[in-house]
């Protein structure tokens, strides 16, 4: 695939004395779109500020257990959850980051979360091949998206299109889709499937998915899979649209990868480097290989298995001025 030179540029950088292994997810809040939320290896998790180019918090779940995903709630700047391999939901509230205000055990590895847009539901992807959905209202889990199969669920996405509506990969390479009101129907995208009564058997990808995400408006869905595939995918009718690419390197590991969509732009990890995919530009900066990218208010933020956290922002709109790097503790 031919690259150009990005857009953006490094604007300010963020890592700790306590990260001795990698950043694993981030995400970034959908009120100001400023505050950057991370995990790690180690059990860590902090806030960044992006615009202050400042870690706000950094605090450990004081357990030995690697946190997978992390996750704001939508339309709230108070409370986040993280995700871990030791079972556990863990929801706080800013106010009191440092100790969980709930947590839930799910009895089997969670590899991702999402938070619905509408209503306070966690979606968690789970090693047992279930997708268990958590109302923050009540204090058990409010039911469980069975596929019927046994792969470990390795991503999961509610649409930002319907509060109803959910999207998961597994380790087998198959794309579900889940309307919670039909709680016992399950849909899988298929790959050769181009009309709606076609009969195809396909899987959605020949091996494990570990990225998802939808398009802003929620009309399509990207999928990246081990061996580097990225597909494109109707959310609406749930056919396949028959277009994909190819990473030149395909993904070092089997864990999710935290792909996004900056504007129309499709943001994927590549090794060391971000690749925007229909721009054919890589952005540069981290020196090991990059975990997961989101889209910022005025830019993008990374981490990756060099333990930093990337802000970029577009080099026509950055000022020439001091080092904004924070090495705090």
């Amino acid at each position: 695939m031919l690259s150009q030179d990005s857009d953006y540029a490094v604007f300010a950088q963020y890592t700790s004395k306590h990260f001795k292994n990698s950043i694993n997810s981030i995400d970034c809040d959908s009120v100001e779109k400023n505050f950057v939320l991370g995990t790690t290896d180690e059990g860590y998790y902090f806030i960044y500020s992006t615009y202050k180019a400042l870690c706000k918090y950094c605090c450990h779940t004081k357990r030995k257990t690697v946190l997978t995903d992390a996750r704001w709630k939508k339309n709230d700047l108070q409370t986040f959850a993280t995700s871990s391999l030791d079972g556990n939901l863990r929801i706080y509230d800013l106010l009191s980051p440092k100790e969980p205000t709930h947590e839930y055990g799910s009895g089997s590895q969670i590899h991702g979360i999402s938070f619905n847009y509408k209503s306070p539901i966690v979606a968690c992807a789970q090693n047992d091949g279930m997708t268990r959905l958590y109302d923050l209202r009540q204090k058990v889990n409010l039911n469980a998206l069975d596929t019927d199969f046994e792969d470990s669920i390795n991503v999961v996405e509610w649409s930002p299109a319907s509060e109803y509506s959910i999207v998961c990969g597994d380790s087998a390479g198959r794309l579900c889709y889940f309307d919670i009101r039909q709680m016992k129907e399950v849909y899988e995208f298929r790959w050769w499937k181009m009309e709606i009564d076609d009969d195809d058997d396909s899987f959605a990808h020949e091996n494990e998915i570990i990225g998802l995400t939808y398009s802003k408006n929620g009309r399509t869905i990207h999928t990246l899979d081990k061996d580097g595939v990225i597909r494109l995918w109707d959310a609406d009718s749930g056919l396949t649209q028959m277009i994909e690419y190819k990473l030149d390197s395909p993904p070092n590991r089997a864990r999710r990868y935290g792909i996004c969509m900056l504007g129309n732009d499709l943001a994927v990890p590549e090794r060391n480097s971000i690749n925007v995919i229909t721009r054919r530009q890589k952005m540069l900066g981290h020196m090991q290989d990059v975990n997961a990218v989101v889209e910022t208010l005025d830019g993008v933020a990374s981490v990756g298995m060099d333990k930093n956290l990337l802000v970029w922002r577009k080099k026509d709109e950055m000022m020439i001025e001091n080092d904004v790097s924070d090495w705090s503790d």
